[in-house]
């Protein structure tokens, strides 16, 4: 199967917007599947191909978990290692949280909503959400990581979290921005991307993304179970 091959898959925007963001009556109770065969890979797809198609990044997706080199602590979701096109570079440590209008307490967003309405939308999430770095479930994300071997060791290690819904201290439209921590933790920032927003500034009904872990499962459920 080509996807399992080139561990491509092609996403088709508006549904996807429309599946996690306006939860149609027809998802319901089908959310958490779709995220565990997919939600950590459509994360750190659309953060690669945001990178690369509007800031001319080159963008490696390390495998394997990021942790302290402990037996015990925290764990993260993935590696991001990030070369910009004036020779610096970043290793994000992303923690991945796929909460749309499917979570407890989720709110939908319509796709065609208005500016203000998605503004808002974003404030509220950031209130409730990582105004308060104490709650674990993205706090660990402060924890610091042990570097895979494989990176340039002039990229430097920063704290990212990948949300799938609108979120935005200000109410910006920005799906990829940082947000100053002072000097509380062992990192001076914090950075977030939203997927949703990001999707909601594309003009294409559909793009590519690499998601090895998504394309390898799709294979084995097409192998599992034939199509009537």
């Amino acid at each position: 199967m080509k996807t399992e091959i080139n561990g491509r898959l092609k996403i088709d925007v508006r549904r996807l917007l429309e599946f996690f963001d306006e939860k149609p009556h027809e998802s319901v109770g089908h959310a958490t599947a779709v995220v565990g065969v997919a939600g950590e890979d459509i994360g750190v797809g659309l953060l690669k191909h945001y990178l690369e198609c509007t800031r001319n990044a080159k963008v490696r997706i390390i495998p394997g978990t990021p942790t302290t080199g402990k037996r015990k602590g925290p764990r993260l979701d993935r590696w991001v290692d990030v070369a910009w096109p004036d020779g610096s570079g970043q290793l994000f440590q992303t923690e991945i949280k796929n909460w749309s209008a499917h979570a407890i307490g989720g709110r939908i967003l319509k796709v065609n909503a208005p500016e203000d309405e998605v503004s808002r939308f974003g404030v509220e999430r950031w209130q409730g959400n990582v105004r308060s770095m104490d709650w674990r479930a993205i706090g660990k994300v402060l924890t610091p990581m042990r570097k895979p071997w494989d990176v340039d060791p002039s990229h430097t290690l920063e704290p990212l979290l990948i949300y799938w819904w609108v979120i935005h201290p200000e109410g910006l439209n920005e799906s990829f921005f940082s947000h100053d921590l002072g000097t509380s933790t062992g990192f001076s920032r914090l950075w977030l991307f939203s997927m949703s927003s990001y999707l909601r500034g594309l003009n294409e009904d559909a793009i590519e993304l690499e998601m090895p872990h998504a394309a390898k499962r799709m294979s084995w459920l097409h192998e599992l179970f034939l199509a009537q």
